[in-house]
């Protein structure tokens, strides 16, 4: 059986993505992690247990990998044009226990 574990919303700029959950929500969405393999970063907001919500953007200060980053964010006017028509929420990952060391499954819409 697989559970939710988080839901990712990708965004052009950690700010803009962050600014944009805000208002939804009405609460502020802490910071989260620099992804330094990915040169990405995050801010995330617990929903509850180990479920959250988080926030992924290119980080601008970030050193490119080797490989593609997730969710396409190395093609930043794809991201930019999903941004804009309203596709924000990117991806639910799933893992098949609450053993923090299983793979997590990627629906990505």
């Amino acid at each position: 059986m697989l559970l939710l574990d988080h839901l990712t919303v990708i965004a052009p700029s950690l700010a803009e993505g962050c600014a944009h959950v805000e208002e939804c929500l009405g609460l502020k969405v802490p910071f989260g992690t620099r992804h330094i393999y990915m040169g990405t970063h995050n801010h995330r907001l617990q929903l509850g247990g180990r479920v959250y919500l988080e926030i992924v953007a290119r980080d601008p200060d970030g050193v490119p990998p080797p490989r593609a980053r997730w969710f396409g964010l190395d093609d930043q006017d794809s991201v930019q044009a999903d941004w804009d028509a309203g596709r924000r929420l990117r991806a639910m990952i799933e893992t098949p226990s609450r053993d923090l060391r299983a793979d997590l499954t990627c629906a990505v819409f």
